[in-house]
């Protein structure tokens, strides 16, 4: 039975028989914790465009039919919180499985890459680092003892390992790093043996999910704004289903995004809240909401009926005592005020 870890065997044969360069890898360790007392194998491989085709291979999306699925492995690190995953999946009747050569399905959320400061995330099967150096001394000469793989030292150590204590050599400049779950989740995605299906997929399609109305966005701001309330509230969150109602999305966001962003630290709404564009909706104004809905395609006559009332309240003109103004919609705005019948 497989372990739940990104820290697979490496099985080269495998790598190479889904058509990636083995000329070009090598075997590197990275530490575990924050002591240098654990440090485990990845491999690095010199190559982008295999880096980036493994990549696209465990992100990419390859149905979002669950009808035929039994058995699921959520990838390690996903953004949203496994209860409720499994909770979203069991009304799919598909089991949740900790062991990914059982699943018949893997859930991910396009973000199983760690491409950010020096520090490696041994809950992301994939890394790529620049710039880092490498050593086999100290915390690491056990490990190049046993396998005669060099370290990557990196900054979760940093405190308790300082580099100025160690002889310690360059590394290559890009690092693709590659672990041992990615290797063996790639080949069976390959082989037609495990479909992908994103987060998103799964959660949207849950019978918990319910539209805001405006009844709603008021109930969530009193809930919010309560003390008694606002745990209550928080569960109410994540089953909104932000896809829809763009204008009650920015009032919400306009009148609750502090309490979103600082009285919770739950996995499942800063998930949400990310999805929902809950900060960048709190910063516009109704006039910035209309134009950011129509670039994205959102905008429609309901939500721009509501928004517009708001604009038009925040128009402030001078001179008023010796001149008449009249405020007119722009020709290209007039067609979300039409009625059906004068479309025709």
């Amino acid at each position: 039975m497989a372990k739940k870890t990104i820290f697979q065997i490496i099985d080269l044969q495998k790598y190479k028989d889904l058509g990636y360069d083995v000329d070009c890898v090598k075997k590197y360790g990275i530490p575990t914790d924050t002591a240098g007392n654990n440090i485990q194998t990845i491999l690095v491989t010199e190559s982008y465009s295999d880096y980036t085709e493994i990549k696209g291979t465990l992100e990419d999306e390859t149905t979002d039919d669950l009808s035929t699925a039994k058995k699921a492995f959520i990838m390690p690190g996903v953004g949203m919180s496994a209860d409720r995953l499994k909770e979203a999946l069991r009304e799919h009747k598909v089991v949740v499985t900790n062991d990914y050569e059982l699943a018949d399905v893997l859930v991910n959320d396009g973000l199983c890459a760690d491409e950010h400061d020096s520090t490696f995330r041994t809950t992301k099967p994939l890394h790529h680092k620049t710039n880092m150096y490498i050593l086999k001394e100290g915390f690491a000469e056990d490990y190049f003892d046993q396998t005669g793989n060099w370290t990557i030292y990196c900054d979760k150590v940093k405190n308790a390992r300082p580099l100025y204590n160690h002889n310690y050599e360059s590394a290559e400049y890009d690092l693709y790093g590659i672990s041992g779950l990615a290797i063996e989740l790639a080949s069976k995605i390959k082989a037609g043996d495990m479909k992908v299906v994103d987060v998103e997929t799964v959660m949207n399609s849950s019978n918990t999910k319910q539209r805001l109305t405006p009844e709603l966005v008021d109930q969530l701001t009193a809930m919010l704004n309560s003390r008694e309330d606002r745990e209550m509230a928080g569960t109410i969150l994540p089953t909104i289903d932000y896809r829809y109602e763009p204008g009650l999305m920015w009032k919400l966001a306009s009148e609750a995004a502090q309490r979103i962003d600082y009285d919770f630290r739950s996995k499942d709404i800063d998930y949400w809240a990310d999805k929902a564009r809950i900060k960048k909706l709190s910063r516009m104004s109704a006039q910035d909401a209309i134009l950011y809905f129509e670039q994205t395609g959102e905008l429609d006559k309901k939500t721009f009926k509501m928004l517009e009332p708001i604009v038009r309240s925040e128009i402030s003109i001078h001179n008023r005592e010796l001149y008449v103004f009249k405020v007119q919609i722009k020709p290209e705005y007039r067609k979300y005020f039409k009625k059906k019948k004068d479309e025709n």
